[in-house]
């Protein structure tokens, strides 16, 4: 059943109601504009009926318009309808200039409504334009960014070295040790550089840039684990992988509590094992820098496209300010 709502007087609206409802209409019946509002936004209705000759007309509707805006009202009469009128509104006529009176006050009112309705009319088609299109450079800057960001991943495929070989700072105490795991490092394309103490680390640090940190735990001074934090604290992006003892768990969970990126255990079964744990780390951070070049890209690409939201939305709120 399609819901209606009667406003005004309870007589006319009875038999209305026995005629509409054969034809699939529910007509809810209210006698004064509040239980009208209710009335429509408890039933959703689609349309407000009100006798054409009721002398509160006037005022009741346009409470019930003013509360419910868009719903459409329907004048009910029995005192007939002029065919040509029925026609003009038919063809969608929204107010009529009658001549006859000879009152120009009352002719200028009916234009300036009939020209007031016309503008807000424009004004909206205007506005649903501006924002249909918005919404279709919209999805073609998803489109467009989507393409780029499957470029950024072959980019990085096909550039194993991104730009320029991966920079890690060895630091063990042992500089035998730390001497091998520099030449290791290096023959995999790393460019290496090895220090022997924690504040040598800190120093070196401080004066380069370096993409992953291989620090044994046990140092002269400092710890790794201390060695770790400051690191963390200097260069948040830097990663580090901890050298434990063998078997030593405890050490472990200590360097990955602490923000490592990953241990490795001494003395190594393979030498090779560094490097691969080296790849793994830079893997990840290769990972992680194409998500944040895609998002710079993504907001760079709809600075744009948020401007003209703004000025479309600043435009819809006072378009929907004027009309209450």
């Amino acid at each position: 059943m399609v819901s209606l709502v009667w406003l005004g007087p309870v007589d006319e609206a009875v038999a209305l109601s026995a005629w509409l409802s054969p034809l699939g209409f529910e007509l809810a019946i209210a006698t004064d504009a509040e239980q009208a509002i209710a009335e429509i936004n408890a039933r959703h209705a689609v349309a407000l009926l009100a006798p054409a000759e009721w002398p509160e007309l006037a005022f009741s509707v346009g409470r019930v318009t003013f509360a419910c805006q868009g719903i459409p009202v329907v004048a009910v009469t029995r005192l007939g309808v002029p065919a040509h009128i029925a026609a003009a509104i038919a063809l969608g006529a929204t107010d009529f200039l009658d001549l006859r009176a000879g009152d120009p006050g009352r002719i200028a009112a009916a234009l300036d409504r009939a020209l007031t309705r016309h503008h807000k009319a424009s004004r909206q088609r205007d506005l649903l334009g501006k924002l249909r299109t918005l919404n279709e450079e919209f999805l073609k800057a998803m489109v467009v960014m989507d393409r780029r960001n499957l470029e950024l991943e072959e980019a990085l495929k096909g550039d194993p070295d991104d730009g320029g070989p991966r920079r890690v700072l060895v630091v063990d105490d042992e500089a035998s040790l730390a001497t091998l795991v520099q030449m290791v490092l290096a023959d995999h394309g790393y460019e290496a550089v090895a220090v022997h103490d924690a504040e040598s680390a800190l120093f070196t640090l401080n004066a380069q840039v370096f993409h992953v940190v291989v620090t044994d735990k046990n140092l002269p001074g400092t710890d790794g684990i201390g060695l770790l934090r400051e690191v963390k604290r200097l260069r948040p992006q830097t990663d580090v992988i901890m050298m434990t003892a063998y078997g030593s768990k405890e050490s472990a969970i200590a360097a990955l509590n602490a923000g490592a990126a990953g241990f490795l255990e001494k003395p190594f079964g393979d030498i090779e094992d560094i490097a691969r744990s080296v790849d793994g780390v830079v893997a990840a951070q290769r990972t992680q820098e194409r998500k944040r070049e895609f998002l710079r890209l993504f907001k760079e690409r709809n600075r744009e496209f948020l401007e003209q939201y703004k000025g479309i939305r600043g435009e819809l709120e006072v378009w929907l300010e004027s009309e209450r």
